[in-house]
């Protein structure tokens, strides 16, 4: 898919059964131009993530979005290219979204991205949580999310030190969704965790799994 205008991101969510409003469609074709502008002259992203980024990246988090809480904060733990945190605040540009990246040009992108695009209630954070994250972040979100960020066993930690206690990790998952939890599940039980569900849907040609964990403990 090469043409991002607001018409064809419509159709294109249309035929996937996503739902997308004009006023969303217009916020995150402009996203689109941004982040494609960039990946030009960096590799903010890859070849593999341009030629589907439709498919994989844009429209997953249209699916991710009916799983969230409306109104409660929501922390993008290694947003990256601001996929899916940007994209969720061009779907909602009320919710208090914050994003958090360790490395300088992305997060160089996601701070000038936010701005292009009138986002006023995201927050960029550059750095690792929670070794050089703000004191104030710790447990003040309901909601973190996460993609390609790192196996299951190596965001329990950082996710559960920004999440409140009864909050939810939400992790897009491969194939090895499963499989991962399987190796963290000993973690999982030491730091307070619980499985709410693995949540599986196919997009566009591709096997997806929503992964939501529950933190049950300080």
């Amino acid at each position: 898919m090469k043409d991002f205008s607001p018409d064809r991101l419509a159709a294109e969510a249309r035929r996937g059964g996503l739902r997308l409003d004009p006023g969303q469609a217009e916020r995150l074709s402009r996203f689109v131009g941004i982040l494609l502008v960039w990946a030009a002259k960096t590799n903010l992203i890859g070849p593999r993530a341009k030629e589907r980024l439709w498919e994989d990246h844009l429209a997953e988090a249209l699916w991710l979005e009916d799983y969230l809480s409306a109104g409660e904060p929501i922390a993008d733990l290694g947003s990256g290219a601001g996929l899916p945190g940007l994209v969720l605040a061009c779907l909602a540009p009320a919710r208090r979204i914050h994003l958090f990246e360790s490395r300088s040009k992305k997060s160089s992108f996601l701070t000038l991205a936010s701005a292009e695009l009138g986002l006023a209630n995201v927050r960029v954070f550059e750095c690792r949580v929670p070794a050089s994250a703000p004191p104030e972040a710790r447990g003040a979100y309901a909601q973190v999310v996460s993609r390609a960020a790192g196996p299951t066993k190596e965001l329990l930690a950082p996710a559960g030190w920004l999440l409140r206690e009864g909050g939810r990790l939400l992790m897009l998952k491969g194939p090895r969704g499963k499989e991962e939890l399987a190796e963290a599940s000993e973690l999982m039980t030491r730091q307070g965790w619980r499985l709410e569900d693995v949540v599986a849907a196919r997009l566009y040609g591709r096997e997806k799994r929503l992964v939501r964990l529950i933190k049950t403990g300080p």
